[in-house]
Order: C-alpha cells, then sequence, then structure tokens
C-alpha cells in the first residue's frame, strides 16, 4: 500500500498500512533473519524501490539504487584499506554522510558518528576507548586532531562504485552497527555499542505507531551523534521512504527550517521540545496549508504539554503528536504517549506512556524486585532494543546491564526514576543520580566539573542544572579558585574539551563551597545564580562614537541579547555561545534585532556568524547604511 506524500492519515489507515503494507511489516518480523541485519534489509528496499527516492536534500534526490552504489564503493574500498571494527564519521550533512554510514556497515564495521563541531579535546578522549580508530572526515573538520588516522572524505565518496548486487559484508545480528558517544560521570565519555538487532528490532517495534512507505519522508534534523538520527536515517530507509536532509546551517532558522518542511513534503518530524518551540514561533497559517506532517515525534528532554496549544490550535488534528522516552543504552526510545489537544489543555505533564510493541519497562526497587502501580522506583528497561553495553568499559557494563530481573533475561538500569500507573502508563519522577537534560543533551555533571577541576585555575568546583526565569534551563559552575578575573582565559580552556551544550552559562565564584555535615556539597547553601537582568535602555557600556551619550547599536545589540539570555553584561568581543547563549535563543534575538532596528534585509543565519557584539553591529549598520538617520551609529 503506496501512501502518497503530504497525505494526511486517519487512524485507521493508518492501521491498514501497518497491516497490509509488506514493504513496512510482513518482512520484518522478529523470525525473519533480513529483520536483523541493516545491511541485508537495506538491500531489499535497494532491490524493491530502486528508482524511488532514498536522500532528498536541496542539492537534489538520490535515489535507493544510486545511494545502494555509492555505498556499496566505499564498502568495497574501505574492506581493502582500513583494518578493524570501527570508523568514525565527522561529514556535514547531506547525502554524503549516509552514503558513507551505509558503506561502514556495508563493510562489515561499525560507524562512531562524530559532531563536526565536537570539541577535538574530547574526541580525542573518545578515539582512546576505541584504539585504532580511523576518521573518515572533511579538510577543515577536526584539522587538529593528531591522534587519530584520518581519511578524506572526497578520497572516500569518490571511491569506484562496486556492483549494487548486495552487501561487501553480511554482519551477524549481534555485531555492532554504531557507537555514540554520550555524557560520563568520570569526566570521560562513554560509548555506548548498538547491534544490528538493537536497531532493526527498534524500528520494527516503532511500525504499528509510525508507519512508514515509500510515500513518506523523514527529516535528518538532528546531529549524527544524537541517537535521534538513527530513527531520522533508517526509520526511512528500511521502510522504502525517503530521508530529507537541510543543511545544518539552514536548520539553525526556524523562518528557514519550516519552509524547507514545506518544499520537501516532510511527513515525520522528530525534534526536542526546546527545538520545537522556535519552531511554532515561526509558523503561520501559509506553512499550515503547505506542510505535510502527520507524525511529530518529540523526545531527549522533559515535555511540557501545555507547550503544543499553539500547534494543535494551528493545525488541529491534521497530524498527530507523541512525547517518547529512551535512553540510548536502550537504542533511541522505548516508550510512546500520543498527545491530543485535550492533554495540552490540561498539562499532564510527565506521562511517557506504555512500551514498544517488544520492550519491557519495570519500576524496581534497589534489589531490581518489582514494586505495585503507583509506588515510585528506578526505571529498568528489557528488550531487544538493551544494547550490548559500553565499549572499553566492562566495569560500567556489568553495573548498568544486568542480568534475569522483572524486565527479563537482560535489561538496562536507566537511572531514572518512575511509576506505573494502574493503566500500565510510565510517569517520569526524575534522576537518582546527576545526570540532567540540557537541549536534548545527555549531561552528567561529574563530567562537566571533572574538566572544570583539571584547569589550574580552578580549586574546587560544583555544578548544577538552574531553571532560568526565560528561555530553558542553563547550567551553573560554582568556582572557587582565581577569580572572575580568570574566566575568559577558563572559558578559552574549556571550549576544545566541552560542546556547546555542555559549557556553563553562568559562573559563580565563592571562597569555598557550602558543606553538609557529612563533608557533601550542601546544595541548598549555594547561593542563587544571579538572575535574569532587565538593563535600561543605554545602561551598557558606552561607546565611544557617541558622544551625545545616546545608545549605540552597539549598546542596543548587547541589551537584546543580554535580556533575552538572561547573562546580565555581555562584553562587546564575548562570543554569544561562549556567554550563555544557545540556538534556542537565536529566535528571539533575531526577532527583537528585526523590529528594533527595522532591518528586513538581516537574516536569522547572521547570528551564527556574526557571534559578538561588535561584529553583529557592524554587520547591522552596513545593512543600515544609506537609510535615514534615526539610531545612533
Amino acid at each position: 500500500m503506496l501512501v502518497k506524500r503530504g497525505e494526511i492519515l486517519t487512524e485507521r489507515k493508518e492501521h491498514e498500512m501497518a497491516a497490509l503494507d509488506t514493504d513496512a511489516t510482513t518482512d520484518m518480523g522478529p523470525n525473519d533473519a533480513r529483520a536483523h541485519s541493516l545491511t541485508s534489509r537495506f538491500a531489499e528496499m535497494a532491490r524493491r524501490h530502486g528508482t524511488g527516492p532514498a536522500v532528498i536534500d536541496d542539492r537534489g534526490t538520490l535515489t535507493y539504487e544510486a545511494l545502494w552504489a555509492r555505498a556499496s564503493g566505499i564498502a568495497a574500498w574501505l574492506s581493502a584499506e582500513v583494518p578493524g571494527r570501527d570508523v568514525g564519521v565527522a561529514l556535514p550533512h547531506g547525502w554524503e554522510l549516509v552514503a558513507v554510514l551505509l558503506g561502514v556497515l556495508m563493510a562489515g564495521k561499525a560507524y562512531v558518528p562524530i559532531d563536526v563541531t565536537a570539541p577535538e579535546e574530547r574526541v580525542r578522549l573518545m578515539a582512546e576507548q576505541l584504539p585504532g580508530l580511523p576518521l573518515v572526515a572533511g579538510a577543515d573538520a577536526l584539522a587538529g586532531l593528531q591522534s587519530v588516522r584520518r581519511i578524506g572524505a572526497a578520497e572516500l565518496t569518490g571511491a569506484v562504485q562496486a556492483d549494487p548486487a548486495g552487501p561487501i559484508s553480511a554482519p551477524g545480528p549481534d555485531d555492532p552497527a554504531y557507537t555514540i558517544f554520550t555524557s560520563g560521570s568520570t569526566g570521560v565519555p562513554k560509548g555506548v555499542r548498538v547491534s544490528h538487532r538493537n536497531v532493526v528490532s527498534f524500528i520494527r517495534n516503532t511500525m504499528p505507531i509510525h508507519p512508514l512507505g515509500p510515500g513518506d519522508a523523514t527529516c535528518m534534523f538532528h546531529s549524527v551523534a544524537f541517537d535521534f538520527s538513527v530513527w531520522e536515517i533508517f526509520g526511512a530507509l528500511l521502510q522504502g521512504a525517503a530521508v530529507a536532509i537541510p543543511d545544518r546551517r539552514l536548520a539553525r532558522s526556524p523562518a528557514d527550517f519550516a519552509e524547507f518542511l514545506c518544499r520537501h513534503e516532510v511527513t515525520v518530524l522528530s525534534q526536542t521540545p526546546s527545538a520545537f518551540a522556535q519552531l511554532l514561533k515561526v509558523l503561520t497559517g501559509e506553512h499550515r496549508d503547505r506542510m505535510a506532517v502527520r507524525h511529530v515525534i518529540l523526545g531527549g528532554e522533559a515535555l511540557r504539554f501545555r507547550s503544543l496549544v499553539p500547534w494543535f490550535d494551528l493545525m488541529g488534528d491534521r497530524a498527530r503528536v507523541f512525547n517518547i522516552y529512551g535512553p540510548t543504552e536502550a537504542t533511541v526510545w522505548v516508550t510512546c504517549k500520543e498527545i491530543t489537544a485535550a492533554m495540552a489543555a490540561t498539562e499532564t505533564d510527565s506521562v511517557l506512556g506504555r512500551p514498544l510493541v517488544e520492550g519491557t519497562v519495570s519500576i524496581v526497587d534497589e534489589h531490581l524486585d518489582a514494586v505495585p502501580p503507583g509506588v515510585a522506583g528506578e526505571i529498568l528497561i528489557g528488550g531487544a532494543q538493551v544494547s550490548l553495553g559500553y565499549a572499553g568499559q566492562p566495569e560500567l557494563t556489568a553495573e548498568r546491564f544486568v542480568g534475569r530481573t522483572a524486565a527479563g533475561p537482560r535489561a538496562y538500569r536507566t537511572g531514572d526514576l518512575g511509576a506505573l500507573r494502574r493503566d500500565g502508563e510510565l510517569v517520569y519522577l526524575g534522576r537518582r543520580d546527576d545526570q540532567v537534560q540540557v537541549r536534548g543533551h545527555r549531561v552528567e555533571l561529574g563530567e562537566v566539573e571533572a574538566v572544570l577541576s583539571s584547569l589550574p585555575w580552578v580549586c574546587e568546583c560544583t555544578v548544577r542544572l538552574e531553571a532560568a526565569t526565560r528561555c530553558d534551563a542553563r547550567l551553573v559552575a560554582y568556582l572557587v579558585g582565581a577569580g572572575p578575573e580568570r574566566e575568559a582565559e577558563l572559558r578559552e580552556a574549556l571550549r576544545p574539551r566541552l560542546p556547546g551544550y555542555m559549557m556553563p552559562s553562568l559562573m559563580v565564584w565563592l571562597p569555598a563551597l557550602p558543606l553538609t555535615v557529612n563533608g557533601k556539597v550542601d546544595t541548598w547553601a549555594l547561593p542563587p545564580a544571579p538572575p535574569v537582568t532587565e538593563p535600561a535602555a543605554g545602561s551598557g557600556p558606552e561607546d565611544p562614537r557617541s558622544p551625545r551619550g545616546e545608545p549605540t547599536v552597539e549598546d542596543q545589540v548587547a541589551q537584546i541579547w543580554a535580556e533575552v539570555t538572561g547573562v546580565g553584561t555581555v562584553g562587546r568581543d564575548e562570543n554569544f555561545f561562549d556567554a550563555g547563549g544557545t540556538s534556542m535563543h537565536v529566535v528571539d534575538v533575531y526577532s527583537r534585532l528585526v523590529d528594533q532596528f527595522d532591518v528586513a534585509d538581516l537574516a536569522m543565519i547572521d547570528l551564527f556568524e556574526f557571534t559578538t557584539v561588535r561584529t553583529l553591529a557592524e554587520h547591522v549598520k552596513a545593512l543600515l547604511a544609506g537609510r535615514p538617520a534615526g539610531v545612533a551609529v
């Protein structure tokens, strides 16, 4: 059964597609050998849908047949030239990235996804856990990393195309397909090993809820180093659908991203709630009339159901919305809850829904025994999606991946607290350790603290997640050491070691950390972080080019950024993102700039290029040049 991309499916039609479309279900049963290999399944899709679209970007469309041929050539080259099991991949978004990931798998190897913006020191720590790791990267990505063998992207993607008759290698179901690194409490990121069986089981388990077919297109919005991308890529390619890939710069602009969704008729959209909130700000009736999205999948961080009211007000019931939950260790997500307009109006937060078809979710006590419904305990996940464990960390694997329990013969201890309602739905109650969620990313506060403590300006430190009075939550570092006069040097030293989402937004310097009687940091005694400030107009440092004391463009740019991010004073040459800004703030900053300066030519993407007050103000002034004077410049 084929479904045209953009067709709004009723619930009945979706059930019919799940039941009748052999592309989607019949040959993905748990007893089918092909169901346990990503490469075998993709080979079947390439044979069935050879001339159908597989990868779409603004440069054009790559068919299944063409993608298979390119991936086969890459697999042949890797098999001949690259020993070992793991291959790091740090490529920008585009069909080349998807072809390389498939080529790695077809060569019988596992890919290690690395964001092209990742700090080089952190990538070095990752590579140390996978000795001999080669890295496929463009000329500019991670250019300073000397400890790994680099494979030029052009060299690899230009490899001679092999005959697309079948995989170069036939990986077993329990062979690793990829290793994704997440934050580690000891200061070293930990690599989660995920098998072919894990991924195919996950996709098979999603089919009754999110069936895809040749008329569908997912959108690869997320970084390849974030496991949402596994669904965005393989959820499509293993069911005959297409993957639409926006350029990363385009994806940072909600208005441009909304246009991309319409232009390429994306039908299934996955987002973190933070990113979706920014998209909602720019959607209009015109987008509604052109948009083909029928499923919205939200995960990676806590979802406030009430935040979806604008979506339902605009879109009505033409698209279904789902809240999902699951750690990387259990392969992308394991529970799903459909959110209706009525739920959004009543704000029934923290309900994560029921397990997927073949998964088990149990609530257990400290002895890993199941507790009754309504009683709080640790969330334990079982089933075929539970991954292989951590690369090079057998002790941690043994601690978190346990034998026969209430969840089955093998289960993963999530560290999350929850309770099961009597109707079987899971309710999230928080964490039992120092792991937090920051804009969709799992962050171990211990890793941030370990990196800070290793710097010469820091004697002691503790890091906490604090809800900002505006926008999203922020990491606050409480430090004992050199003092705020060395903060710029400290941030410069952190930049190559921590990704942007792990950088503290604020640093509070103390003479000593408060301690409990047991010698632990007394969280309740920590002073509150400086609140979001509302500087008065013109209160920033005066620009010497404004002799009348009127607020300059620099003053106003600094004020807008400070008000939106809540970081107080922003230095004229301080990088916005080092000062606590995030891509989530950019939409609000952009809107304020356009309104204040009436500068229609300003593009949202400019805020990612001109990242200091001084450079952004100069850019705004250049756009204003030749217009009647109305602002002191």
